[in-house]
């Protein structure tokens, strides 16, 4: 485990990503902030998680007080859960569909 400690924008809230196959495949809120939607750049994410080798994978980011967009968690999905009011078709329609 990594950790370094930052200051970030909590009035912002997080964002969770999907992934599949190292490409973004949803974004939302986090589901502890539902109400708050940023929208994250992933140019300098995508790399990364396309390096981890893992076909599924979800991370939580966040904006630092100096305005670049923080990993602050990366997970397999196991425990990654979708906002209230989001459409589950959004993430399983295209999850039922791989080959």
């Amino acid at each position: 485990m990594l950790r370094a400690f930052e200051e970030l924008r909590h009035e912002e809230g997080e964002a969770r990503v999907w992934w599949l196959d190292g490409r973004p495949l949803l974004t939302t809120a986090h589901p502890d902030t539902p109400g708050l939607t940023p929208g994250p750049g992933l140019d300098a994410v995508e790399p990364l998680v396309a390096r981890l080798g893992c076909r599924f994978v979800t991370t939580d980011l966040a904006r630092s007080a100096d305005g670049a967009w923080r990993v602050i968690e990366v997970g397999d999905g196991q425990v990654s859960d979708l906002p209230a009011g989001t459409d589950p078709s959004a993430l399983l329609g295209p999850l039922l569909n791989v080959g």
